[in-house]
């Protein structure tokens, strides 16, 4: 006899991994055509340069409160 078919449930927490992993895949996908779209009307340096300014303004929420509180 067959033994029964136990339901494996994820855990929450997993479901935040996965998210984060999708993300960052999206993120640098997306970087990559974008870089690969405009190479030829925007400097290397500029790109890289508003690459930061773009992650610094999307991670800074997250860090403002400890930064504030480690002065």
């Amino acid at each position: 006899m067959d033994a029964p078919h136990r339901v494996r449930r994820v855990h929450p927490a997993a479901w935040g991994g996965l998210a984060l992993a999708v993300t960052a895949t999206l993120v640098w996908s997306g970087n990559f055509v974008v870089a690969r779209a405009l190479h030829t009307q925007v400097p290397p340096v500029q790109t890289a340069f508003w690459r930061w300014i773009i992650a610094l303004v999307a991670v800074a929420p997250f860090a403002l409160g400890q930064v504030w509180r480690q002065r």
